[in-house]
């Protein structure tokens, strides 16, 4: 469960949807990619999304995303991103 303020630049959110557990703050956007397609180029799609939404430079997480592997593909979505 994820509740946007009005900014809609923070998020609150609920760990797996469970309103019970207690809610925290995230301070990056919300990249949904769990359980989806785990094809690079789909992911990077994704985050192009989220980045552009959220005025990021999507040109510098893309060169950094794109610099290595697909571990670093992975680390470099979890830096930028709240990744669910």
């Amino acid at each position: 469960m994820t509740l946007n303020l009005e900014d809609g630049k923070q998020n609150i959110c609920s760990p797996n949807g469970d309103p019970n557990k207690g809610l925290y703050y995230v301070d990056k956007p919300i990249l949904k990619i769990i359980g989806k397609d785990g094809n690079a180029f789909a992911m990077l799609g994704a985050a192009k999304k989220v980045a552009i939404e959220n005025d990021m430079d999507w040109s510098a997480i893309q060169k950094e995303a794109m610099s290595g592997d697909y571990d670093n593909l992975l680390r470099t979505m979890c830096e930028y991103f709240e990744v669910q």
